[in-house]
């Protein structure tokens, strides 16, 4: 009899032990450890760095900076998720990566005459032309003196934030005086021998050219006219 007592006593305290380790080793939890790596063109909320977690549900959000979106996360070198809110559950350690991208902008550039060029960040381009850059680029702009024509536009810096475009305005170079035949003038009287006289300047008025035509004939003085030119 006093050996089934004890018999039972050290079953009752087996099993006591026993649900007791049971209860201990469930209440532990696994420790595991996040690293969110740095990525140009953005953050993360948490910063980016090492933290200690547990087999739990872990939250991490990408920022993009302006200029820049959001493209994906990589997570331990292979998995990708696009979405910028990202949630895991982890069971391992576990490394992530934001992938940010620059935003692309486009730049018309267009003239009043054709084949304009313009210096652009020291290379040459005609206009009109199309350009693409990274948003946030700085393009330095200078318009080129041609044969027939001079810009009305200075050299002058674009900051690009958005799709934009610029007009560069040309105006045509003046065409000096020239005299096929000297007149010989006197008292306003213009005596020339044959044939008529004929001379061209160019005037600016009101922001238009105006080529100013003057004729000399036998014994007349001379009269202008004016010829709008756009």
């Amino acid at each position: 009899m006093k050996k089934a007592v004890i018999l039972v006593l050290v079953i009752i305290l087996t099993m006591i032990i026993a649900s007791f380790f049971l209860n201990s080793s469930r209440r532990v939890k696994l420790t595991y450890y996040v690293i969110i790596e740095d990525s140009p063109g953005g953050s993360t909320v948490p910063a980016t760095g090492k933290y200690r977690v547990y087999n739990e549900t872990f939250l991490v959000k990408a920022q993009p900076e302006k200029f820049w979106t959001f493209k994906k996360w990589v997570v331990n070198d292979s998995l990708i998720f696009e979405n910028p809110n990202l949630v895991l559950d982890i069971r391992g350690n576990t490394t992530l990566k934001p992938i940010f991208e620059r935003r692309k902008c486009t730049v018309n550039l267009l003239s009043n005459i054709t084949q304009a060029i313009i210096i652009v960040n020291y290379s040459a381009t005609t206009i009109p032309c199309k350009l693409t850059v990274p948003c946030g680029s700085v393009l330095n702009l200078t318009p080129i003196q041609l044969q027939d024509y001079v810009p009305l536009n200075d050299t002058m810096v674009l900051f690009v934030e958005d799709d934009t475009g610029l007009v560069f305005k040309y105006t045509r170079k003046a065409v000096p005086t020239e005299f096929v035949n000297k007149p010989e003038c006197e008292d306003g009287i213009c005596i020339v021998r044959y044939p008529p006289i004929f001379a061209t300047s160019v005037v600016k008025e009101d922001g238009l050219e105006k080529y100013v035509l003057s004729v000399c004939m036998w014994n007349l003085k001379s009269a202008t006219g004016n010829i709008e030119v756009k």
